[in-house]
């Protein structure tokens, strides 16, 4: 699970723990209320922190001994006079336009909801680019076209690519085990390299060498078969949903930039 997944389902839990848990309520100090919602922010970030989804009667101290706190010395601020001097005055109105940023954003995308057609057109496209068919990848790493080319030579007239890979390559990583890179869809690899395996059927040896700030690749395919490794919908589609949202959201920001009135 990808970490913005873990961390949506780590705050849904929160969510859900305020629910079913929390006796969080209004206190005042010094006659200033900190009001429930403003506990409840803050106790998202005690228990991101201490990544747990219950909330328990520490949390719930340390929620109050921090808000205490702030607003003890925020109090103190405004008191001294801090609060209308123009850098912190500043720094306020930023802070609060970041706020409404934020809010702008999740209001956009509790009312713009992505539907599962919507994710499913993404991922027959990435299926598709994906394609039908899967090359267990080999490579033999040399430092010169020279020592590629003669390599590339000596498989076609029928060498053994395992016992060379072996014998000829710099990649100590996979040497040992025939130059082997696994079992890849050839879309996964950069335009040049694609260019070399698409097309190789099994047993067969790229016909050019492929330069690379490491060296020159033989690309050699040690076996080819029908496309299996593709994730499934239901494993892809929160991160499809992630992709969509966050593409909706850069538009929705990206429109409200280009209409502003900036003088």
């Amino acid at each position: 699970m990808k970490a913005a997944t873990k961390a949506a389902v780590l705050c849904a839990a929160i969510a859900a723990a305020f629910s079913a848990q929390a006796e969080l309520k209004d206190f005042t100090v010094n006659g200033e209320t900190v009001t429930k919602a403003q506990q409840e922010e803050q106790a998202k970030d005690v228990m991101a922190a201490r990544r747990t989804d219950k909330m328990t009667p520490e949390i719930e101290a340390e929620v109050k001994r921090r808000l205490t706190r702030i607003t003890a010395v925020a109090q103190a601020a405004k008191k001294a006079g801090l609060d209308k001097t123009a850098p912190v005055e500043a720094e306020l109105a930023n802070a609060r336009n970041v706020v409404l940023y934020n809010s702008a954003l999740t209001d956009f995308i509790a009312k713009h909801p992505v539907s599962d057609k919507t994710v499913k057109v993404l991922y027959d496209e990435e299926r598709k680019l994906w394609g039908e068919n899967e090359i267990s990848v080999s490579h033999i790493l040399v430092k010169t076209q020279k020592e590629a080319e003669d390599l590339i030579a000596a498989v076609k007239r029928g060498a053994d690519f395992v016992k060379l890979a072996a014998e000829k390559s710099l990649d100590d990583d996979t040497k040992d085990n025939g130059g082997s890179l696994g079992w890849q869809s050839p879309s996964v690899f950069g335009e040049l390299f694609r260019r070399e395996v698409e097309g190789l059927k099994k047993g067969e040896v790229a016909d050019k060498p492929l330069q690379s700030g490491a060296g020159w690749h033989v690309i050699y395919a040690a076996d080819v078969r029908p496309a299996q490794d593709f994730p499934s919908f239901d494993a892809k589609r929160a991160e499809l949903t992630e992709m969509i949202s966050q593409k909706m959201l850069q538009q929705y920001v990206e429109d409200l930039e280009k209409k502003a009135a900036v003088k």
